[in-house]
């Protein structure tokens, strides 16, 4: 990370998003009507990584596209609850704020998301480039790949010149091809295996050869989220199992955004990146026993730091 202050803060960039969950009352039957709950929540990738890093007392600013919606009054008002930072996000009158649909099965894994994000594709280089004396001040950089693939790449070249610490999460399959073909600049890419695969354009590769093949790209280390057999973490130094913990889970939404912020915040403690993974799948753990994409309680004292 940036050694310029350890107190700097955080800069999340991508989506800010309102997200709709509906969780079916019986498992979900195609092609037919599915009685189900609706709830709303907050969302985004890099809105709940700067939640999650603003509730374990990490000082942060997010900068996302919104429109002039209920949906950006929302984010708004909720963002000052936990002192989150959003006076450089883009606003667009003529846009509305995006927007994401998940479908869940009665245990709270998901069946089917939809995602409306056009209005991110707005956060172009050319918005992000007035913004460099505050991003070389940064104690790091999260990005997630709802970007456009120019700002990604505008934001590799940029960490690469200034030294900075840049996290990445490729967030989808379809997304993780927005990233460059070589990954210097990033410091540590986070991704599932289907996203890993995707991005390589190769599927069928183990999980340690994904993680292999992402480090000979150029990233400096690759955390890979193996749903309920735990985290790969692959460095220069090799790689890594950390098993999941036993957890009762009742809403899956959000819980590699709390395992990618615990992380972050772990590593801002002055962690080694094994024990701030660790950190990390705290965090998730929390996160997957709510029914929120944030656990609203979540602070430093119900985590285990002394690893």
């Amino acid at each position: 990370m940036n050694s310029q202050s350890t107190y700097s803060k955080w800069w999340c960039i991508g989506a800010a998003v309102l997200d709709k969950k509906y969780r079916l009352e019986g498992n979900a039957v195609w092609g037919s009507s599915n009685p189900a709950r609706s709830s709303h929540s907050l969302g985004g990738v890099a809105r709940n990584v700067a939640e999650n890093l603003c509730r374990l007392g990490v000082s942060c600013e997010l900068l996302s596209a919104l429109g002039t919606d209920a949906a950006a009054q929302l984010l708004r008002t909720h963002a000052q609850n936990y002192a989150l930072g959003m006076d450089f996000c883009l606003e667009l009158p003529t846009q509305h704020t995006a927007e994401y649909l998940a479908a869940l099965q009665p245990s709270g894994e998901m069946v089917l998301a939809l995602a409306d994000m056009a209005i991110l594709d707005e956060l172009t280089p050319t918005v992000l480039a007035p913004l460099e004396p505050e991003l070389r001040c940064a104690a790091g950089i999260f990005a997630d790949c709802n970007l456009p693939r120019s700002s990604l790449e505008y934001l590799l070249h940029f960490a690469l010149e200034h030294k900075i610490f840049l996290a990445v999460n490729t967030v989808s399959a379809a997304k993780a091809q927005k990233l460059p073909a070589r990954l210097e600049g990033i410091s540590v890419l986070f991704c599932n295996a289907l996203e890993a695969g995707s991005y390589l354009g190769n599927e069928d590769l183990k999980h340690e050869a994904l993680a292999q093949e992402l480090l000979k790209r150029g990233t400096g280390a690759v955390v890979l989220t193996l749903g309920e057999v735990g985290v790969w973490l692959e460095t220069l130094k090799g790689g890594r199992l950390f098993p999941a913990l036993e957890v009762v889970v009742l809403d899956v939404t959000g819980a590699g955004d709390a395992l990618l912020a615990g992380t972050l915040f772990g590593l801002t403690m002055g962690k080694s990146l094994e024990q701030a993974v660790q950190v990390g799948q705290q965090v998730a753990a929390l996160t997957l026993n709510t029914l929120h994409s944030v656990r609203p309680d979540l602070r430093p004292d119900l985590l285990d730091l002394s690893l």
